[in-house]
């Protein structure tokens, strides 16, 4: 008979059940699981929030702003730049003046939301490789998403921003759902 080779979950399981709980630190949690965490994440002083103006983002912007109050923040988002082959209708504006509006306009919403002194920073590029560049830079305690509803279909489709950085991110990362009824 062939030697027993354990599930990898239970394999897992069991070894976070011997690591002591102080060295066990969570990389991904979920606004559901985030009272069990509470005392690891009110350390965290450092966080930076991914924005797409979507209504994930939006919720993540009200979850850090009561989770992390007075915390250092930075709000990063990626634009894609846009196909150079495809002649424009107009003169096409200028990035820079592009990147600059949009970091003040992200800088007096996170205002809005009682920040006192947030940064905010836009990367033109793929989503996940700009906000994964953005935690390199930055070094946060904690990364925020806000993540889309949408179907497992539609994720295995498309694919999912959330899920990307999550899985390849230094750092821990919030993941903050939309709830069905935000605007």
């Amino acid at each position: 008979m062939p030697p027993r080779i354990p599930h990898p979950l239970r394999a897992a399981s069991a070894a976070a059940q011997r690591v002591p709980a102080a060295e066990a630190a969570p990389r991904v949690f979920s606004t559901e699981k985030v009272g069990t965490a509470n005392a690891r994440i009110r350390g965290m002083t450092t966080v930076l929030l991914a924005y797409d103006a979507s209504s994930g983002a939006r919720a993540a912007l009200k979850k850090v702003a009561q989770l992390f109050p007075g915390c250092s923040l930075c709000l990063v988002q990626s634009v894609v730049p846009p196909d150079p082959s495809v002649p424009p209708a107009a003169e096409p504006p200028r990035w820079d003046e592009l990147t600059a509006a949009t970091e003040r306009d992200l800088v007096q919403l996170a205002q809005g939301a009682g920040f006192t002194a947030p940064t905010a920073k836009v990367l033109v590029g793929d989503a996940a490789d700009m906000i994964l560049q953005a935690a390199a830079d930055v070094q946060p305690d904690v990364l925020v998403l806000g993540t889309h509803e949408r179907s497992a279909v539609a994720r295995l489709l498309l694919g999912s921003v959330a899920e990307q950085v999550a899985h390849r991110a230094a750092c821990p990362v919030l993941l903050v759902r939309a709830r069905r009824d935000h605007p």
